[in-house]
């Protein structure tokens, strides 16, 4: 199955966040979630720093994510997202670096705001 992929445009963002998230960065889902959604924030100054040293191939993208069951939680851990190939690297448990799993993940969908 292929991955639809979506450009949220700007005057359209408000339809996926309610128009409350300033640092919004679009949504994607993959089967093994069950339905669930998963929300993509833009990466902070600290998180931007914090990881610098992350070498990204062409196409990969690091941002914050959130989930239901995260709000809760109030977490938003980290996620690498190759947009070309419709994947998504979640983070290695027990680590204290920033270190993504080697298989990816694909994904039914993502959606994703221009800037």
């Amino acid at each position: 199955m292929n991955t639809k992929i979506q450009t949220i445009q700007p005057e359209n963002q408000w339809k996926f966040t309610g128009g409350s998230f300033a640092s919004f960065a679009g949504n994607f889902g993959h089967t093994e979630a069950n339905g669930c959604v998963y929300t993509l924030f833009k990466l902070d100054k600290f998180d931007e720093e914090f990881c610098s040293n992350i070498k990204l191939r062409e196409n990969e993208k690091l941002f914050r994510f959130e989930t239901p069951r995260a709000v809760f939680h109030k977490m938003k851990p980290l996620i690498k997202v190759n947009i070309v190939k419709g994947l998504a690297y979640f983070l290695v448990e027990g680590t204290e670096l920033a270190e993504f799993e080697m298989r990816g993940v694909k994904l039914d969908f993502l959606n994703l705001t221009i800037n």
